[in-house]
């Protein structure tokens, strides 16, 4: 009873520490992989169907066949729409998404706890073993990293499947049926089988269970072979599928063959001493085997792992379980250890999520040591190292992947500079639209490597932010001359020389982008854009639908086209598509403001007041919105609200012309003439020969009877724009109130030959004047 309760006490610390030790990152965002290619820009996770989530399961997704991963991904989208906690991007919640990689990571943990229980039984060393491998700092990423989820998952059913597997042994031992022990051993190939499925890496749990089966149950290596072999088979298909889907680029980033044991040594010293003192830790290392090659202690280094097998053997022959911990400490990682290629390998050679399983190793080492030596001077340093772990875990590595910029500086300011994390940093600037910062990241980048096409795109970019337009179109050429087939660079290109007024060339840059990859919506969506800058919304609403298709979640996509219904009067759905954009991102502030002008023009201004105020609560500095606000004041007759909105467009904006108008026009309604005069000329002052300005000045002038001036302005007026209607029947009046009936009549019948309607009651008393 008493083991019971202290076992079941065990069982809540193990869920209790690490869930406050990483309850931090349930708050952080996505950074790295998460938006792209993974997640949010996942076309077949933005909307949860039978039809996208069998995707996953009839062909490989981003270079890799994890149905599994996308699949819980998937239900775990679901899951984040039903909760009110975490701010959602785009209809992903990272929120949830963090807490289920704590919580899949409590349950390895648990399992490892149960599987360390059969080879040790020692409850208490085995709980420490089992919070170094729950607390070590190597284990931060794995966990913090939303894309990781599926290292967490895959090594879900890793670890049960080898809790089966020993089980099953020990069950051998005992009085049990056969058919007992069979379905045991196919529950943990079934397991295998969805690991598999997960994330490839469970690969190695075959490797351990033959090493358990060999040291510890002492079986001949023929009998612990034939255990895996059924393992070994449902492995090979995923190797061979994996290594054709490799991208193409990857063939040339391989290591030469006579250096792969020397690096596979080298990432064996590696991580036994970022085991020992898990400090600096950063998400990329850049130790490649371009830069190892020509040092001259990388040929040495083997001497270390050498020496160590060999101290182990020798004096841990009646302790099998230490040779058994140090092996499965080495095999864990050895499919991405350097002695065969992979595709992170561009950028390093060894990464802290590779050693997830290994950690199962320093658990196990830790928990037999621990129940060898009950000493104090063994105990007390161990708890000392666990309370260090943690410290660091919960400290130091969880914060740094906080956000994209803390987890670049990070890697800049404690590992070694290179391209690769100065180029993600200043792409986390551009985010943050600090271009500047973003460019002196860049131009860091390419002083290390002045080959990258991705700085060079990045680069391109923020220049096309400041309106440094033909550095950016030089970025982007250069760029193209390194990777030809970069077809974001082409989108990029394209979205600069439509800025530039060049639709035809911009088109041309989109459709080539589409020719290297058909199934991004971006390009389709800025063919839109310039298909509506020509006014051509027709057009334009086909290549959103096309986009939006690409992207089922594509929020820009939905709001153009609903500014494009707008645009085309059909406000019914212009208000459909902004509710869509509402239902992805209840925080986008745009589709409030552009729903809010939809409900002025349909003149339900209650509904567009409420809009336009929910907008400034999300985006208090955007100066359109308070001037679009003051409108709505201005229409219903509440003065000084409107004059408080227009205030404070101008206060964010001061260059803003409509503002300085409407505010004008506020003036004279408040009959306040000498300031309306003196914001329309400011107004006229930033924009000279502005039609819409000058027939504002003209209005405030005939409401203050100056209609010689009034007379004047709208004269100046018609010459700017001789063909709008209006502007001849706003002269009419002040030449009739000049007493002049003759030229009033003549400029009535000019707005009406150019479509105006004059009211009748000043046709009908112009008539008696003449």
């Amino acid at each position: 009873m008493i083991e019971n309760k202290s076992r079941l006490l065990i069982y809540l610390l193990l869920i209790l520490i690490p869930l406050a030790v990483y309850w931090q990152s349930t708050s952080f965002e996505f950074v790295w992989d998460d938006k792209d290619p993974n997640l949010i820009e996942n076309r077949y996770l933005q909307y949860t169907s039978f039809k996208n989530i069998l995707h996953f399961w009839t062909k490989p997704y981003a270079q890799m066949y994890i149905p599994v991963s996308y699949t819980a991904w998937a239900l775990i989208k679901e899951v984040g729409a039903l909760l009110p906690w975490g701010q959602r991007v785009d209809g992903f919640n990272p929120f949830v998404f963090h807490l289920f990689s704590i919580l899949f990571h409590i349950l390895n943990g648990i399992i490892v706890f149960k599987i360390l229980r059969l080879l040790i039984k020692n409850d208490l060393s085995v709980f420490l073993g089992t919070l170094v491998f729950l607390l070590h700092p190597l284990q931060v990423e794995s966990v913090v990293w939303i894309t990781e989820f599926r290292g967490l998952l895959s090594a879900f059913f890793g670890f049960s499947s080898l809790y089966l597997l020993i089980k099953n042994e020990i069950l051998k031992e005992k009085v049990v049926s056969k058919a007992r022990i069979t379905i045991c051993y196919i529950n943990a190939i079934i397991l295998f089988l969805l690991g598999m499925l997960s994330k490839p890496s469970v690969i190695v749990i075959p490797a351990f269970a033959f090493l358990i089966f060999l040291l510890y149950f002492k079986n001949n290596f023929w009998n612990s072979f034939k255990k895996i072999v059924p393992f070994i088979i449902i492995t090979i298909p995923f190797v061979l599928l994996l290594r054709s889907t490799q991208p193409s680029s990857y063939h040339t980033q391989v290591a030469p063959l006579w250096s792969r044991f020397f690096i596979w040594m080298d990432t064996i010293v590696f991580y036994i001493f970022k085991t020992l003192i898990p400090f600096p830790l950063v998400v990329t290392y850049t130790r490649t085997f371009q830069s190892l090659l020509p040092k001259i202690w990388f040929y040495f280094e083997w001497i270390i792992p050498f020496l160590l097998v060999l101290f182990v053997a020798k004096f841990c022959k009646k302790n099998s379980i230490i040779l058994l911990s140090v092996f499965i400490f080495i095999v864990g990682f050895l499919p991405v250890s350097g002695l065969i290629s992979f595709v992170f390998q561009k950028w390093s050679n060894v990464a802290d999520r590779y050693m997830y399983f290994s950690l199962f190793g320093v658990a196990l080492f830790t928990s037999r040591l621990l129940k060898i030596y009950k000493a104090k001077i063994v105990w007390v340093p161990m708890m000392c190292l666990i309370l260090c772990f943690t410290v660091l875990t919960n400290f130091v590595q969880i914060p740094v992947w906080k956000n994209s910029m803390t987890l670049w500086s990070h890697a800049l300011n404690y590992g070694k500079p290179n391209t690769y994390a100065y180029n993600n940093r200043g792409a986390a600037y551009n985010e943050l639209q600090q271009f500047d910062k973003a460019i002196i990241d860049f131009d860091k980048a390419l002083e290390m490597n002045p080959q990258d096409a991705s700085s060079f795109n990045n680069r391109g970019f923020a220049f096309s932010q400041i309106d440094k337009n033909e550095q950016a179109l030089k970025d982007f050429d250069k760029a193209l001359e390194f990777d030809p087939f970069y077809y974001e660079v082409y989108i990029n290109r394209g979205n600069v020389l439509k800025r530039k007024g060049e639709f035809g060339s911009a088109l041309e840059d989109y459709k080539k982008s589409l020719s290297l990859n058909s199934s991004q919506p971006k390009p389709y969506y800025n063919i839109g854009l310039v298909y509506a800058e020509k006014e051509n919304l027709d057009s334009a609403i086909v290549y959103y639908n096309k986009a939006i298709t690409k992207l089922p979640n594509y929020t820009a996509a939905y709001l153009n086209r609903g500014i494009a219904y707008a645009g085309m009067k059909q406000y019914d759905k212009a208000l459909e598509n902004y509710n869509i954009v509402l239902q992805i991102d209840p925080q986008d502030e745009m589709a409030y403001s552009n729903r809010g002008i939809v409900y002025f023009d349909l003149g339900n201004f209650h509904q567009a007041l409420l809009d336009f105020t929910k907008a400034i609560e999300l985006n208090p500095l955007r100066a359109q919105t308070f001037y679009l606000r003051g409108k709505v004041h201005f229409i219903t007759k509440n003065f000084n609200a409107a004059l408080e909105d227009y205030n404070k467009a101008l206060m964010l904006d001061t260059s803003f012309v409509n503002a300085y108008i409407k505010r004008a026009l506020l003036y004279a309604e408040m009959n306040e003439y000498v300031l309306a005069i003196k914001d329309i000329d400011i107004a006229e002052s930033q924009s000279p020969n502005n039609v819409e300005t000058l027939v504002a000045k003209g209005d405030i002038l005939s409401k203050n009877k100056q209609f010689i001036e009034s007379l004047q302005v709208y004269s100046k007026a018609i010459q700017l724009d001789p063909n709008k209607a209006l502007l001849y029947q706003k002269r009419a009046v002040s030449y009739y109130f000049l007493d002049e009936f003759s030229k009033a009549f003549q400029d009535v019948q000019k707005s009406k030959s150019l479509g105006g309607t004059v009211p009748a009651s000043f046709i009908e008393a112009l008539e008696k004047k003449l």
